[in-house]
Order: C-alpha cells, then sequence, then structure tokens
C-alpha cells in the first residue's frame, strides 16, 4: 500500500501505523498536516519531534503545511496516487459557536477534501489496486450532522464499509484537537 495521511495533529497515528502494521517500514507512508513546522512544535511540544523523528528513522515522509483540500499545490503529493488516503476526525477548526455554521463549514472542508482527494487514488491498472479514502469521524451531534456519506456521494465516490475506530488498535495514537492540546480536554 502507498498510505497518504491527512490532518495529523500530534503525528502519533503515524507513528502508531508504523509501529504496528508497516512492520517492512514506513517509506510508502507520507504524513501530512495543515499547519506549519514552527506551529505543529508549538501546538504539541516534544511530543510530536519524537514521533517524526520515528516515522521519518523508518523512511515514512513528514509534511507540514499541507491543505488536503488543495492537495494538487504541494510538489511532493500532486504527481503520486495512494492506495489509501486517511483523514483522521476531520474538522475545520473555525471556533464558530453557531451549529448551523460550523456544520456547513465542516461539509465545506470534506467536500473540498473528497474533490482533491480523488484524483490521487490508485485507479485499479496499478499493482495496489482500486484506491480508497478512509475517514475516521465522531457518530455523535454534530458531526453525524455533516452527513459525509452524501458528501462522498455527490462527489462521485461510495462508501465501500463502515466501521467503529478502535483508538486502541493503534499503541501511542492519541486524538488532539485542531487547536491543540488543552489540559482536561485533551488525552
Amino acid at each position: 500500500d502507498k498510505i497518504l495521511l491527512i490532518g495529523e495533529g500530534n503525528f502519533s497515528f503515524a507513528r502508531a501505523l508504523s509501529e504496528k502494521y508497516l512492520t517492512e517500514g514506513s517509506e510508502n507512508m507520507v504524513a501530512t498536516c495543515f499547519d506549519s513546522e514552527e506551529v505543529v512544535f508549538k501546538k504539541y511540544g516534544e511530543e510530536v519531534k519524537d514521533n517524526v523523528a520515528y516515522i521519518e528513522s523508518l523512511g515514512g515522509k513528514v509534511l507540514y503545511g499541507v491543505d488536503g483540500t488543495q492537495l494538487d499545490k504541494c510538489k511532493a503529493i500532486k504527481h503520486n496516487l495512494f492506495s489509501r488516503i486517511v483523514f483522521n476526525f476531520p474538522h475545520a477548526g473555525s471556533g464558530i459557536k453557531d451549529q448551523n455554521r460550523n456544520v456547513r463549514a465542516n461539509q465545506e472542508l470534506m467536500t473540498a477534501f473528497f474533490a482533491s482527494a480523488a484524483p490521487r487514488l490508485t485507479d485499479g491498472k496499478q499493482p495496489l489496486g482500486h484506491g480508497e479514502i478512509h475517514v475516521s469521524m465522531k457518530t455523535c451531534k454534530p458531526y453525524n450532522l455533516w452527513a459525509v456519506r452524501n458528501l462522498a456521494k455527490a462527489g462521485n465516490l461510495g462508501t465501500k464499509t463502515t466501521f467503529k475506530f478502535h483508538p486502541e488498535d493503534y499503541p501511542g495514537y492519541e486524538h488532539r484537537r485542531t487547536i491543540g492540546f488543552k489540559e482536561g480536554v485533551s488525552k
């Protein structure tokens, strides 16, 4: 598999994926985050440095400042195809308090992400087969109001399956909020 991870926060998912599932190394994994390197280190502190060093030691690539809604603007991504594109717990992070506006902002994020990611998927002609997009979401309000399946369908993508995300399957993975670590809120 060639794997593209979108929207990593502290890169703990990328590290856990490397440790548990990519036993041959991580040279086929590209882990990205929206923020610049400086902002990531400020938000998440020392934990991110260890995670990035580990991923890179296994041959994985870490990219900062990647907008998942504009993958064609990233030189390291735009000429590559991936068998898996993963976006765990996406969120626009705009801080909008009004639920309807917040839902709309996140629907726009997901619509643009699907449009940007679809052309980066393998098409079945390569040995990697047909590419897949994996999105992990909370299932409670307001996240279920985003109607992600409908957004994917509107972008000519289908839903192959749904399943519960089990963070314990990825030892060391720590979900982080878009705004960074917050004592008493973040794990």
